[in-house]
């Protein structure tokens, strides 16, 4: 502040010490997806973890004030300023990573988790060739709903959603992954909503699905694990 300068962006010390390594290995000519396996390995996390692409794709949020960078519209706005449409600028012309869409084909299962259906999974599903291999691949295809009960567990997907035409409610998180699931999973609140979300996936079930300790996400992994297998 006193240098004068924006200081909207608050995080840690452990997030920007991350950030700022991860600029200079990609300065250095480095991959994104070489440096996110750097890192990973660095903090000690055995899984692979891979970019949806090295290319450079940039959420833009087109808002009443202007269009926005995804961190301006969450962070600086927190969400509340209303928002007309949402650009995935570059995703066109960005190649997914090689691991990418092998990855989808030849796995067992393919879930996608409870994130932002439109700031979080839309703009890997708008990468070139991402839907249609979830469209064609025989993994069992499970989808974890992001809303409950009308609203968004955390961050803005509701208001978003909203804004954008979409009634927030799981059957229309449902409707937006109807080509690409096999499975979908709502939580128990949302219980009386399961026949109007099976209309566009084949299969919805119905669990707890708010994740608020270890043990919650232990048991909803569990759960969703046993359901794979039920559907093979």
């Amino acid at each position: 502040e006193r240098y004068g300068l924006e200081t909207w962006f608050k995080i840690g010390d452990m997030d920007f010490a991350t950030h700022i390594y991860r600029t200079l290995m990609l300065r250095g000519k480095m991959r994104l997806s070489e440096v996110t396996d750097m890192i990973a390995k660095r903090l000690g996390i055995r899984h692979r973890i891979v970019p949806m692409t090295d290319d450079r794709v940039r959420t833009v949020v087109v808002t009443e004030c202007g269009h926005m960078s995804f961190q301006e519209y969450f962070v600086e706005k927190r969400g509340e300023v209303r928002v007309k449409s949402v650009i995935y600028e570059g995703a066109e012309e960005a190649e997914p990573c090689s691991e990418v869409i092998p990855s989808i084909m030849d796995s067992r299962a393919v879930i996608i988790a409870p994130s932002n259906p439109i700031l979080s999974i839309g703009p890997i599903l708008a990468l070139r060739g991402v839907r249609e291999a979830l469209r064609k691949t025989r993994a069992v295809r499970v989808g974890v709903t992001p809303i409950i009960g009308g609203r968004a567990v955390k961050g803005p997907a509701d208001r978003l959603m909203r804004d954008l035409g979409i009634e927030p409610t799981a059957a229309s998180v449902a409707r937006l992954y109807s080509d690409i699931l096999d499975l979908f999973i709502i939580d128990e609140v949302d219980a009386s909503m399961a026949g109007e979300a099976s209309k566009y996936v084949p299969r919805c079930i119905v669990t707890n699905t708010l994740m608020q300790t270890r043990q919650d996400r232990v048991r909803l992994a569990t759960y969703i694990l046993t359901a794979i297998n039920e559907v093979r």
